[in-house]
């Protein structure tokens, strides 16, 4: 299955009958989605960021899925599918917060996809689940989430699954850089700094700049300050599955923006050596320049 650009994956889906599923179901599953999205927000604190935006962002995003019909012609039931799992992503992020909020104890962020697709599973008969797509996109919720690109080895048990996982993995991160300078903002730096337990010290690690040298994506775990919280953020370049998808993103001048304020943080505080270095692999290996 050769799927080399966007185009080519969603034809590939386009090829599979979307007999038996009910645009009801994807309707009402939205509907729960959303109004989970603002009851866990309101358990959220006053100040988490989280608390407005991830209802605003997720419908974002499905507003951009949207558009794949008449940009490319495809099933409008299909559409309809690809915008609820785009919007239903991150609802994981929401569950495992309130949780933490009301004293449960609860599974790292990683696993927020697990959360959300077992909540859109909730809906679903089992005769459902087994329909192909359905079970594309309740696999590729759930995997979104894990670090790295789903591997080669997945596609052989289930490569329509394996499709739509990077297909969601690309969306996400898309979305992610569309409203990317809300990173650059006070207000969303001390949200993140607060809730990753980050310094706004000028360094990053060496474990998260050889990551980033190496072309691979950076666990967030071990990024320590906020300059290695936005390096981790601008190695989301790496991880894009379809490569003009990211060239979208660098042409928007957002990866630009997130670049000039790492270089000045590390600048300002006398790490020339490393704001040089991360200058140069930026532009050689992602095509972003201050």
């Amino acid at each position: 299955m050769e799927t080399n650009t966007l185009q080519d994956a969603l034809l590939e889906l386009d090829k599979i009958s979307t007999e038996g599923i009910s645009t009801q179901t994807i309707t009402l599953i939205v509907k729960g989605v959303a109004s989970e999205y603002a009851r866990l927000g309101q358990l959220l604190d006053r100040n988490n960021a989280w608390r407005f935006t991830k209802l605003r962002d997720a419908a974002d995003d499905a507003h951009y899925v949207s558009g794949f019909q008449s940009e490319y012609g495809i099933n409008p039931t299909l559409v309809s599918l690809l915008e609820l799992m785009v919007f239903s992503a991150d609802l994981g992020r929401l569950i495992i917060t309130a949780g933490q909020n009301t004293g449960k104890v609860m599974p790292h962020q990683v696993e927020h996809g697990r959360l959300s697709s077992e909540f859109i599973a909730l809906y679903l008969t089992d005769a459902e689940k087994e329909h192909v797509l359905w079970h594309a996109i309740l696999e590729a919720v759930e995997r979104h989430s894990y670090k790295g690109n789903p591997t080669r080895e997945y596609q052989d048990n289930s490569p329509i699954a394996f499709l739509m996982t990077g297909l969601l993995r690309d969306l996400d991160m898309y979305g992610g850089w569309k409203t990317g300078l809300k990173y650059l903002d006070p207000f969303t730096i001390s949200h993140e700094m607060a809730t990753w337990k980050l310094s706004d010290e000028p360094y990053i690690p060496e474990i998260a700049l050889e990551a980033f040298r190496n072309g691979q994506p950076i666990n967030r775990d071990t990024v320590e300050t906020y300059s290695g919280f936005l390096l981790q953020f601008l190695a989301w370049g790496y991880n894009f599955t379809f490569r003009e998808q990211w060239q979208r993103v660098v042409t928007s001048g957002n990866p630009s923006l997130v670049l000039n304020r790492i270089l000045h943080k590390l600048e300002a505080g006398g790490q020339v050596t490393q704001a040089q270095e991360i200058a140069q692999v930026a532009r050689t290996a992602l095509g972003v320049v201050r």
